[in-house]
């Protein structure tokens, strides 16, 4: 059994793309309570807001969604990984599994980033190798499955 992890460079770009989605995002946010100059964008936006009594309700809302959603990037970005035995390859994510018998697939190929596999029940199943560690990756699945006689 042979497990693949994220590429520390994924994962710093999972952190640098948050972190500036935080600090954007809640940025906009306060718009509506900073003074403004006249005739500018920003007016503007400023005058479409709904009343302040609303914002104080909906901007921490809109606040915690942004850094739930900084925290979901980051937590796929650590979490995400492929795991090879010797007669399967499994894939797990923040929100899902996916797990292929290697006896059960009868093509195997590459779409853009996804390896795909089409299973004897007509059913596509592909794995997203994006960030993974990926050049081990590869020669492994095709020692695998070329015992299976897919290629």
């Amino acid at each position: 059994m042979k497990v693949y992890k994220t590429h520390i460079g994924f994962k710093i770009f999972g952190l640098l793309f948050s972190l500036p989605l935080i600090i954007v995002c809640s940025g906009i946010l306060l718009v509506p309570f900073v003074p403004v100059p006249e005739n500018t964008i920003m007016a503007e936006m400023q005058n479409s807001w709904p009343p302040l009594g609303y914002l104080f309700y909906l901007i921490p809302i809109c606040l915690l969604i942004i850094v739930l959603l900084a925290f979901m990037i980051l937590i796929a970005t650590f979490r995400k990984k492929a795991i090879i035995t010797e007669s399967s390859a499994i894939v797990t994510n923040v929100f899902i599994t996916k797990e292929i018998e290697f006896k059960e697939v009868e093509y195997v190929y590459v779409e853009f980033f996804n390896l795909c596999f089409e299973i004897k029940n007509k059913k596509k199943i592909c794995l997203n190798l994006i960030g993974l560690k990926s050049l081990d990756l590869e020669e492994n699945l095709y020692e695998k499955l070329k015992k299976y006689r897919k290629f």
